[in-house]
């Protein structure tokens, strides 16, 4: 157990009211944190260890959660210290949050009533997310593309690979992969800053909910993501990210087209904002390299499983942008 959790960090537990561990157990998954699955007495937690965010940044996603919490939204909120009322601590320059554990059932296939509450909740969320008077204050990260940070991040991924003495296959395939990109950024079209806000979940996916035999959600998390930016912009996301995967088919177009309706029934989406977002959100993949970084600085093993995805999307919008936003935006 202690191979996994220093004795310190066993210590600071008791300042949670959790003692008497008897079993520590690393969780698969988190690409911004290392998970433990903590069990205590007769109680199980869940031990998030984050990776390279700041207190701030922490700070920013906790009162997050507080406050969707107080809107109604099911988010898992973390335990608080028993005498300060802190929601995370330090342990040898890192931050840890530990939560009630939630067991989930993973969903294989996503059925219609799945799908509609999945998107029922992306509403609720986001009709939360915008009241602006309301909404605890976290820096903006703002979206946008951008040649001249392209030209730079291409630059710094080829230093590296003139560097390596062999090339592995994966290595090469998302160097083409970057040509592919390159050969498909258009100088002529100019970036724009979303001016639109709303609070949203950043990273809002079935994987990040957790579903009742009912079909209902019943936890919504994973909210290190969570952003101000325009609604549209996550509803897109999501779609693409949800559903579409790489494939266009005619079943993840129908899909997409009820996760549409179904967040249109609660929250209804304007035409014309829907069409300029999802324009603007594939652009945003054409000239970003934030996935090949991940590979060659970060050396993150998820990468390699989201490269095949990403280039049959990048392929198929790079060919049917128009025929895409309008079959999307025909669900409203």
């Amino acid at each position: 157990m202690r191979d996994l959790i220093s004795a310190k960090i066993i210590g600071q537990l008791k300042d949670y009211g959790i003692q008497n561990l008897n079993r520590v157990k690393q969780i698969a998954g988190g690409t911004r944190s290392i998970n433990f699955l903590v069990k205590a007495e007769k109680n199980k937690y869940f031990l998030k260890k984050y990776s390279e965010l700041s207190r701030e940044r922490i700070q920013e996603i906790h009162s997050v959660l507080d406050y969707f919490y107080k809107e109604g939204i099911p988010s898992i909120q973390p335990i608080r210290d028993i005498k300060n009322g802190l929601s995370f601590f330090i342990n040898e320059g890192s931050y840890f949050a530990i939560f009630p554990f939630i067991e989930i059932t993973p969903v294989k296939k996503m059925t219609k009533k799945h799908i509609e509450n999945f998107a029922k909740m992306l509403a609720q969320l986001h009709i939360a997310g915008d009241k602006p008077k309301k909404i605890p204050e976290i820096k903006n990260r703002p979206h946008f593309w951008d040649t001249k940070k392209f030209n730079r991040d291409k630059e710094m991924i080829n230093k590296i690979t003139k560097n390596k003495k062999t090339l592995r296959k994966i290595d090469e395939e998302f160097i083409e992969f970057i040509k592919l990109k390159e050969g498909l950024i258009d100088n002529r079209v100019k970036s724009e800053v979303y001016r639109r806000k709303t609070l949203i979940h950043g990273d809002y996916r079935p994987e990040n909910v957790s579903f009742k035999k009912t079909s209902t959600i019943q936890a919504v998390f994973d909210f290190e993501k969570t952003n101000l930016l325009p609604r549209e912009f996550e509803v897109i996301r999501t779609a693409d990210l949800s559903f579409f995967n790489g494939s266009f088919t005619k079943q993840t177009f129908g899909e997409v087209s009820l996760f549409i309706k179904s967040y249109n029934k609660i929250y209804p989406l304007k035409k014309s904002l829907l069409e300029e977002t999802i324009n603007k959100y594939y652009y945003e993949q054409i000239y970003s390299l934030h996935l090949e970084k991940e590979h060659f600085i970060k050396n993150n093993p998820y990468s390699k499983a989201f490269l095949p995805l990403r280039r049959d999307t990048i392929i198929y919008i790079s060919k049917n942008l128009k025929k895409l936003i309008g079959t999307i935006c025909s669900s409203i």
